[in-house]
């Protein structure tokens, strides 16, 4: 019987070795070499012992105490939004975030489990109130714009997800960097879901609000060094990404006539391949400010309070007035009601831009079939 039990002892003690940081939240813990040790997780206080198990029939165990970087702190209470999220067991409930490390994150992102996954862009629910987003898809730029939406925004008019922490920045090929965010779980349900099932007072509420979003994102003041490098906020290696640009992404743009170049070298191949026609004007951009690029319902949480949240700030960055618009309309074949509802309230608040969406329509062939012609001359800096 003795034999049996402690079989099952050294089993558990393998697990526990295992997974022991899921409970301790990096706490320093001791090798578990010897066999006849074994740890307990003690839920309730956050805290984790360690026993040594005397040869005998029935085990006394000692438990001494190990200071941990994990107290249990209700992260929740400071996040409104989170006020819903389902009852369960994440590996970093009750923990102090900021004792916990980057190796243990960065552990979390390849384990915990999953909230969302999709070209090679991850979402994982490390606690109630916290994510991590990581893959090809996230990168500096996008914690750089919601810090400065949240610093600038003093009416919090744009409800965005708080940024904890941005780690493993890394190089990529394609989007030039990309990294892990830690930043708030938006507890609710996205507008995309919800949408058949509100009321036409509801769904204009929530029009108004993104409405709101819209142009004061548009009216937060840029420095001039903001000003001079278009594209992806606080990130000189990241390329541009979003509907108007090509798969593998544009820039990174030196200022704003380079990237009035890259989008007229778009359409001077559109028009060579007869694809435009010859009268479409050459680009040319007054103003740049801050865009999101992609507000589409799926991207809008809509809290238990009626508040909407804007999330997936991925193609955001600062960018020519009248890309948000031109990118509502171009997109209108997704979601029609929402996208008419919202360019009515905004025909009487913001420049409609229509000029602008033409010209981009009109390089479709050269962003999508035609994308690598000439792509040798870019390369080589030759426009």
């Amino acid at each position: 019987m003795m034999t049996n039990t402690k079989h099952v002892l050294r089993s558990a003690i393998q697990m526990i070795h295992a997974i022991s940081y899921r409970f301790c939240c990096d706490a320093n813990l001791p090798s578990l070499r010897n066999q006849d040790h074994w740890c307990e997780t003690l839920q309730s206080s956050a805290n984790c012992a360690i026993g040594d198990m005397e040869n005998s029939d029935i085990p006394d165990v000692r438990m001494t105490s190990i200071p941990l970087d994990c107290s249990p702190t209700d992260t929740r209470r400071s996040q409104p939004a989170n006020a819903g999220a389902k009852s369960k067991s994440f590996p970093l409930d009750g923990c102090d975030i900021s004792q916990v490390s980057d190796e243990t994150l960065t552990t979390l992102f390849d384990t915990a489990p999953a909230l969302h996954s999709y070209e090679g862009t991850r979402i994982v629910h490390v606690s109630h109130a916290l994510v991590l987003k990581g893959g090809i898809g996230a990168r500096p730029s996008e914690a750089n714009i919601l810090n400065l939406v949240a610093e600038c925004d003093g009416s919090e008019t744009i409800r965005v997800p708080k940024v904890y922490r941005v780690l493993n920045i890394e190089p990529d090929e394609i989007y030039g960097y990309k990294c892990i965010i830690l930043l708030d779980f938006i507890d609710g349900v996205s507008v995309e879901q919800c949408w058949g099932d509100l009321k036409q007072t509801e769904r204009m509420n929530v029009v108004s609000q993104v409405a709101s979003m819209i142009t004061t994102l548009r009216s937060i003041p840029l420095s001039q060094e903001q000003q001079d490098q278009p594209g992806p906020v606080g990130c000189e290696g990241c390329v541009a990404h979003g509907y108007w640009f090509t798969d593998i992404g544009a820039g990174p743009f030196r200022s704003k006539e380079h990237m009035e170049t890259w989008f007229n070298r778009r359409l001077d191949i559109t028009k060579k391949f007869h694809q435009a026609p010859n009268d479409v004007p050459l680009f040319h951009f007054d103003k740049l400010v801050l865009t999101h690029m992609d507000i589409a319902p799926r991207n809008l949480i809509l809290g238990s309070d009626r508040k909407v949240w804007l999330i997936d700030w991925g193609d955001a960055g600062i960018y020519p007035d009248g890309f948000e618009i031109a990118s509502l309309k171009a997109r209108r074949f997704e979601s029609p009601e929402y996208t008419d509802m919202l360019l009515e309230i905004l025909s009487n608040m913001i420049p409609e831009h229509e000029e602008l969406l033409q010209q981009l329509r009109s390089i479709a062939f050269a962003l999508t079939t035609g994308q690598w012609l000439g792509r040798e001359r870019l390369d080589f800096g030759q426009i």
